[in-house]
């Protein structure tokens, strides 16, 4: 029998592959989502790291540029997503701004569709 390691089973569900896969860039959530909890708009895959007992701690989108795929591996700790600005939704959803908690050690993708969305894809291939 054939042992897959957590990290190949993460990256079938995601559909990452070394070709489209930069080195992992850490970011960290915060109260607001600001300084380590920015991702920049260069970031392809962030190792997050959520916070103990926060899971109110925020990491922050980039702008949306349709297409651009970011891949978000788990972590330890719960943590939040919310977008860079009010007028800009997760799964359609908008808020101020819109976030969604990530429970922890689950890998998420999210591809923006739009200037003004971003899909969800979660480490089991459903849709959050």
């Amino acid at each position: 029998m054939t042992k897959v390691s957590n990290q190949a089973r993460i990256k079938a569900a995601l559909d990452v592959t070394p070709s489209n896969l930069g080195a992992p860039v850490t970011r960290t959530a915060t109260v607001a989502g600001a300084t380590t909890g920015v991702v920049a708009a260069t970031d392809k895959v962030v190792q997050s790291v959520g916070v103990t007992g926060q899971t109110g701690y925020f990491l922050t989108l980039p702008v949306p540029v349709v297409g651009k795929t970011i891949q978000f591996l788990g972590s330890v700790f719960a943590y939040k997503i919310q977008t860079s600005g009010n007028t800009i939704g997760i799964d359609g959803i908008t808020g101020t701004p819109a976030n969604l908690t990530v429970a922890a050690r689950t890998p998420i993708k999210l591809t923006c569709t739009s200037l003004t969305n971003w899909q969800v894809v979660v480490g089991s291939g459903a849709i959050a």
